[in-house]
């Protein structure tokens, strides 16, 4: 049985001016494993691993286009805390407070979408952490888009994605990314947006 090691960990140095200062990247005098900050870095000739969380490396860097069941997505995944109850699909912004908030093209204010949430988050009436994807492939089995048709963050409903543009005053044209089956979309969302007058 592999004896777990006992971390000795020692801060790797940083150069500020003529000052070497420590960073928040550290290395285990023992085993060589790193961390930064809280977060145990694990990596070996085919995967590398963050805290409990895989990154799988299959010879190049990709994205896994099919997601394997219904509800699932591959690609950037990360955690933000939002105020909402949410569920998978839903589209959100960050909002002042630095939480994850419904996103609607109704005006710009509340457009700007940049995440999408892969699980039910009950942030209401306490704000709750969840997953949410940056970028990649989402899977939702209800879902029955036009493959190849570019996808738009909704002007009607809050949270909701479409294959139409919005077209009213004020309005804001935002591509979200394109269905790449009529249950999958590529989530890819655009910074740039245009505000109807």
């Amino acid at each position: 049985m592999k004896k777990e090691c006992k971390h000795e960990w020692l801060p790797l140095l940083g150069r500020h001016g003529r000052k070497s200062i420590p960073t928040r990247v550290f290395s285990c005098f023992h085993c060589g494993e790193m961390k930064v900050g809280a977060h145990t870095i694990k990596m070996s000739q085919y995967r590398m691993d963050m805290g409990e969380l895989p990154m799988k490396n299959v010879g190049t860097i990709g994205l896994i286009a099919a997601p394997t069941a219904d509800l699932t997505a591959t690609g950037f995944i990360t955690s933000l805390t939002t105020p909402a109850d949410l569920v998978f699909g839903d589209i959100c912004y960050i909002n002042g407070s630095s939480q994850a908030v419904l996103a609607r093209a109704d005006v710009i204010a509340t457009s700007s979408a940049i995440v999408m949430a892969i699980a039910t988050i009950d942030g209401s009436p306490t704000p709750t952490a969840g997953n949410f994807l940056m970028h990649g492939f989402a899977r939702k089995d209800a879902w029955t888009w036009t493959p190849g048709g570019l996808i738009y963050l909704s002007s009607a409903t809050a949270g909701l994605i479409t294959q139409t543009a919005p077209v009213g005053t004020d309005n804001v044209i935002q591509i979200l990314g394109v269905a790449t089956h009529a249950d999958r979309v590529y989530f890819n969302p655009s910074l740039v947006q245009v505000e109807h007058t």
